[in-house]
């Protein structure tokens, strides 16, 4: 009776140390630590993609509609509208096309301010959707490549005659203000309170130039960033930060430190593996395209470090970007407006 009561203790004891070491042992998924607790657990998703015969290249969002520009004009190229109520079925609501190629474009309020390649500034109301006319036209004689709006005043990127502005205080009768030759082209341009970044493209290389702008009549030269061999084309600002794409020799997004616009300094190259195009920036996340690797999520929350995050890739060739939210609105040229969601 001594030996069973003896064995039996042996057999409970066992069990409870293997309880123990168990519970020892055994740690919550939320503190495993193969599991970084840093880690974003988002994913990338494509929900939706509306596509046409054109080259998508350009997309702004504005309240529950993407407007979208086709460098096509057969339909519905030019300035399209596209109702994104529902962003997992987006659908064309009307669209804008005259002549020319139309490359950049800003929405304030009522109206649509476009930069067409071959024709000017074109001025659009776009109060109904459905019938977008042009009710301004401002031809400066030379190519425009880009524009900003701030209040009354437009700044092109107007090739040969540099930097123009251009009063549209009445915009049905745009008037020119002033222009500011470069030594080369001016191309792509960026504002921020009232300082201008112009590319100005000068034969082998395209450098940035900084102008002060409190006095539109005659802008004055601040200082300029120039790398012999980089063709600067697209900027994006953000918060004192300059992001500038080379679509030459490097291929890469220069990070750029614009706090003093006397003296530019870069903070970070970032290699996209392909030939960079377009940037935007929302919290901490960059949001690059590249003509060769389609999007891709950059952590830039150490600006002198930037990591990549996750990329999307299904052909096309990147070129525009704006997120809102979760939801990012890719101009993916013939591959037309993609629709993702990063959550």
């Amino acid at each position: 009776m001594e030996k069973v009561w003896i064995y039996t203790i042996s057999i409970i004891t066992a069990i409870a140390i293997i309880i123990g070491i168990t519970a020892l042992n055994f740690i919550p998924s939320d503190q495993n630590p193969d599991t970084n607790p840093d880690q974003d657990p988002a994913t990338l998703t494509e929900i939706a993609q509306i596509r046409d015969d054109g080259q998508v290249m350009r997309v702004q969002v504005h309240n529950n509609i993407a407007f979208v520009l086709d460098t096509d004009g057969s339909y519905p190229g030019g300035l399209m509208a596209i109702d994104i109520s529902d962003p997992y079925t987006p659908t064309h609501i009307g669209y804008y096309y005259d002549t020319g190629a139309l490359l950049e474009f800003v929405i304030q309020g009522d109206l649509a301010y476009v930069a067409n390649m071959f024709n000017g500034l074109e001025i659009l109301d776009i109060s109904d959707l459905e019938s977008i006319t042009r009710i301004g036209h401002y031809l400066p004689g030379e190519t425009v490549y880009d524009l900003k709006v701030a209040g009354d005043l437009v700044f092109l990127g107007a090739a040969s005659r540099g930097l123009e502005i251009v009063d549209v205080s009445d915009p049905t009768n745009p008037v020119m203000v002033s222009s500011t030759s470069l030594s080369g082209l001016g191309i792509k341009l960026e504002l921020v309170d009232d300082v201008c970044y112009i590319t100005d493209h000068v034969s082998s290389y395209t450098n940035i130039e900084a102008y002060d702008l409190s006095n539109p009549v005659s802008p004055q030269y601040l200082g300029g960033y120039i790398v012999y061999n980089v063709d600067f084309f697209n900027l994006h600002i953000n918060d004192n930060v300059l992001y500038a794409s080379d679509h030459g020799s490097s291929g890469d997004v220069f990070i750029l430190d614009i706090e003093n616009p006397s003296a530019i300094g870069k903070l970070a190259q970032f290699d996209t593996g392909g030939t960079a195009y377009g940037t935007y920036v929302q919290d901490n996340i960059a949001y690059f395209t590249d003509y060769d690797k389609g999007l891709l999520l950059v952590d830039i929350s150490d600006l002198n470090n930037p990591v990549l995050i996750e990329s999307h890739d299904d052909g096309g060739a990147g070129q525009g970007v704006f997120v809102v939210g979760e939801f990012i609105y890719f101009a993916n040229r013939n591959d037309g407006l993609e629709i993702l969601r990063y959550s």
